[in-house]
């Protein structure tokens, strides 16, 4: 959870990034890495990355009956196809 929870934050900051907010960011020591990331992605494309990343944790917390590994797949394909790709 704890690789989620950073990948969120990191998400977050670019998101903020790209919309141009100065404050609140959590991933301040990566600021230039954050900001690099985010001007190849649009405002829309980085919100939907984080809806994926938030859905992934929530199903690997409330879903116990799957294999955990199949969640995971199933986030970074979508993340790859849907945001990367899109």
């Amino acid at each position: 959870m704890q690789q989620l929870d950073w990948l969120l934050a990191f998400l977050s900051d670019a998101l903020k990034a790209k919309l141009q907010v100065k404050s609140g960011w959590i991933c301040q020591d990566i600021e230039r890495g954050v900001v690099q990331f985010a001007q190849g992605l649009s405002a829309p494309a980085l919100l939907q990355a984080g809806n994926i990343v938030q859905k992934v944790r929530s199903d690997l917390q409330t879903i116990n009956a799957v294999n955990q590994e199949l969640i995971l797949l199933d986030g970074l394909t979508r993340l790859i196809t849907d945001v990367f790709e899109g």
